[in-house]
């Protein structure tokens, strides 16, 4: 992986004021190659595949970030990639996957779950080898693993992670990491209000993979949990916070306007749940992964305009 990826800065920044000695370190995911952490498990995952399944082709159902990713990879190791988009993806991310020269197969469908179960469908009929984004062991290692040992190498004394979570690889491979690594980190996992596929599985004491779609610009943590993530994070008993997007909006606007980078919305909830002061914090280091920066132009417009900026 050392050659593939860029291993990402940790920046200590102030985010309580009124504590300001407190250590919070950002891990710029957002600065890797593709403009995601997705990049790391994509990669991974590739390189795990026999000649065989490289052959046939691989396919995957994305958000966004971690189609870019796959398309990418996909066409350095001249392997047939095939990426099945959601109807509410941001156009910027589409557009960069194309560029990829990634066959785009849009979908009919709004949300992630019911694209992703079109995409498999179309998938299986193709023969490709379906690479899901994160209800996969390589993936979720490649992901998670991989940013979760470059933060511990850095900080070994970490107290506490905090998240975006969506379907769960990042969270699911960074407590593995830790768990292999023997230690004690507290997972804080920050999700969508309005779609907490992490909540409700907890809650069940089962893996809530399908909700229904909603309407937001953060898509990366939109529907359900893995049903692998979900049964590794479960042991972990994360704390969860959910977050409007009005939050998640907000926090866009403060990282652009206090730190001078861009981040897309699913990426700022971790920020989101800091600001708002909805993460209790440790007299220890506190790190947060800001996962991504593709985030199109047409939508910042509008987030900055929400603002009156």
């Amino acid at each position: 992986m050392r050659p593939r990826v860029r291993r990402t800065p940790l920046e200590r920044v102030s985010i309580r004021k009124d504590d300001p000695a407190l250590p919070v370190l950002l891990k710029l995911e957002s600065l890797q190659i593709t403009g995601s952490f997705k990049l790391r498990g994509a990669w991974w995952k590739l390189s795990r595949l026999s000649e065989q399944d490289k052959l046939r082709g691989v396919g995957t159902c994305s958000a966004g970030n971690h189609g870019l990713a796959l398309a990418y990879a996909g066409c350095r190791e001249r392997i047939p990639t095939f990426v099945y988009l959601p109807r509410n993806v941001d156009p910027a991310k589409e557009a960069k996957i194309r560029a990829c020269k990634a066959q785009v197969i849009p979908t009919p469908h709004e949300g992630f779950d019911a694209a992703e179960q079109w995409a498999l469908e179309d998938a299986a009929r193709r023969g490709l080898c379906y690479v899901s984004a994160f209800d996969d062991c390589d993936v979720i290692v490649g992901n998670g693993g991989t940013v979760m040992l470059e933060i511990l190498e850095d900080v070994p004394e970490l107290t506490t992670l905090v998240v975006p979570v969506g379907g769960g690889g990042l969270a699911a491979g960074a407590v593995l990491a830790a768990e292999v690594l023997g230690k004690r980190v507290r997972l804080v996992a920050c999700q969508l209000k309005s779609s907490p596929g992490l909540a409700r599985s907890l809650a069940a004491g089962r893996a809530v993979t399908r909700l229904p779609a909603v309407k937001t610009k953060a898509a990366g943590i939109e529907g359900g949990i893995g049903t692998l993530p979900f049964s590794i994070l479960q042991r972990h008993s994360p704390e969860v916070v959910l977050l409007s997007e009005s939050e998640l909006e907000g926090a866009v606007r403060w990282c652009l306007e206090e730190l001078g980078y861009l981040i897309e919305v699913s990426a700022a909830a971790p920020l989101a749940a800091l600001l708002g002061g909805k993460v209790t914090l440790d007299r220890g280091p506190v790190a947060a992964v800001l996962t991504g920066r593709n985030l199109g132009l047409p939508w910042l417009k509008e987030i900055l305009q929400a603002d009156g900026s």
